[in-house]
């Protein structure tokens, strides 16, 4: 017997069993939403949902020579844009099934003339870049976010995916 008074193994039994139930279970509620329709679950409608392209943090997002926050497809993702025939965010804009890009690193906030941020989003942008903010991931979220936003309003989709 263990100090609290009970077999240790029957505990580590017992552990395994309740973890075996919730596995069960998860995966019987994974199944039923994968089998319900999307407007039941009040989901956004592929032919209404815009897709944005983060890609993975890098450390080194500061020493990337280019204004933060620019919107990029340049043939990147033409195979995806093929394959699921839907339009780029540099081609149609204003497709609420649209792919996109941001880049999100970089040294510098863009001209306001060169970006389709507001003075509001760029006063934002700044208090995060340095020197006056620590930059990296908070910095990278908000103008990821501020995309996101942008885009949605531009294009009137009903939903994202990042």
């Amino acid at each position: 017997m263990g100090s609290s008074g009970y077999d240790v193994a029957i505990g580590t039994q017992h552990l395994g069993e309740c973890m075996h139930l919730r596995l069960r279970c998860l995966t019987a509620l994974l199944a039923a939403v994968a089998v319900t329709p999307s407007h039941v679950w009040g989901l956004s409608q592929p032919d209404r949902t815009v897709t944005i392209y983060v890609h993975g943090y890098e450390g080194t997002g500061m020493d990337h020579d280019e204004p933060i926050g620019e919107e990029y497809m340049a043939g990147d993702f033409q195979a995806v844009l093929d394959m699921l025939a839907i339009p780029g965010g540099d081609e149609d804009p204003d497709a609420p099934n649209q792919l996109t890009a941001i880049e999100y690193r970089g040294n510098r906030l863009p001209a306001p003339e060169d970006t389709w941020m507001d003075e509001a989003d760029l006063a934002d942008l700044e208090l995060l870049m340095p020197p006056l903010g620590e930059g990296g991931l908070p910095l990278y979220a908000l103008v990821s976010a501020k995309f996101l936003r942008h885009v949605v309003e531009r294009s009137g989709a009903d939903g994202a995916n990042l």
